[in-house]
């Protein structure tokens, strides 16, 4: 708690000086004949409100779109969800369209057969 505070301290004597050197960078441009306008930002501005976003309006099929562009991976590969009566378990497990296609996800190679 106490690193908190001294460097708390540490900013707020940052800003103090900053504020001096702003006041004493401002006096040498009125020196020079140079105008400032000192626009005072309050607080309670946001700083995001000057900033002007794009109207979101994506239709289904956009958002779709978007999410995959993001995401992208195979378009064979998904999730399958399982779930086994006899020990109440279920999860999800990768499954291919071309599961029993050799050569493409070979389903055939792990499963023993009698």
């Amino acid at each position: 708690m106490e690193n908190l505070k001294e460097k708390y301290d540490t900013l707020v004597k940052k800003y103090d000086t900053l504020l001096a050197e702003n006041e004493e960078l401002k006096s040498i441009l009125l020196q020079h004949g140079i105008a400032y306008s000192d626009k005072k930002i309050s607080d309670e501005t946001s700083v995001f409100s000057s900033v002007m976003f794009p109207p979101v309006n994506f239709s289904l099929h956009d958002k779709i779109e978007l999410f995959r562009n993001f995401f992208r991976g195979r378009e064979d590969a998904f999730a399958r969800r399982w779930f086994s009566k006899t020990t109440e378990k279920g999860g999800y497990q990768p499954v291919c369209i071309n599961e029993w296609r050799r050569g493409v996800c070979d389903k055939k190679k792990y499963i023993s057969l009698p």
